[in-house]
């Protein structure tokens, strides 16, 4: 075998290799939409987002091919949601039964905001197989720590990443109700 055959097949043999490597899942990006028929939840890609969906909502989710729930509410919101529901929504046991894998990063209030929540983040969502759903109460803290993924794992500047987000349902900043005009978020974090 000549040296450029045995060459031309080592090149062969890498680029087969690379292509089947392992790495993680890294999710497309991409602008988003509401979802035809359900009112406030939101896709980019395979990711959806949304407020604290109840029982049904999470069906109808998994029928549209989503296999993990990661939940960004807080332990005190979750400890008090359960309560208020008397246990109707037993998140981790609906999910279960649903066949879904749940994810819980526990942010804001007592937990607060810190870098390590946006690693467990990027590896769950990396991790996962098939679309996900990234909710907490509301949706707010969905779409940041969409921005904050964005920005720390797939290189966006924070105007990019903000501008991402304003297609999932990112409700406009007070003043920006009071001045009619959308503003752009500043790198420092200013308005």
């Amino acid at each position: 075998m000549s040296l450029c055959t045995r060459s031309f097949s080592l090149l062969v043999a890498l680029l087969l290799g690379a292509c089947t490597s392992s790495s993680p899942h890294r999710p497309v990006v991409a602008s988003g939409a509401a979802v035809p028929d359900m009112t406030r939840i939101y896709r980019a890609g395979d990711i959806y987002f949304a407020g604290q969906p109840d029982v049904a909502r999470f069906e109808q989710l998994r029928d549209l091919g989503v296999r993990t729930v990661i939940n960004l509410r807080s332990a005190r919101e979750m400890t008090e949601l359960a309560e208020a529901e008397q246990d109707a929504l037993d998140q981790i046991t609906v999910l279960r039964d649903l066949g879904l894998h749940y994810v819980h990063i526990p942010l804001g209030g007592n937990d607060g905001y810190n870098p390590t929540h946006v690693q467990a983040f990027a590896a769950a969502i990396e991790a996962a197989s098939g679309p996900v759903l990234v909710h907490c109460a509301s949706g707010a803290r969905a779409r940041v720590m969409w921005q904050a993924y964005l920005v720390t794992y797939r290189g966006y500047t924070l105007d990019e990443a903000v501008e991402i987000t304003r297609t999932l349902g990112d409700n406009p900043y007070p003043i920006e109700q009071l001045l009619g005009r959308r503003l752009r978020q500043r790198p420092a974090g200013r308005l």
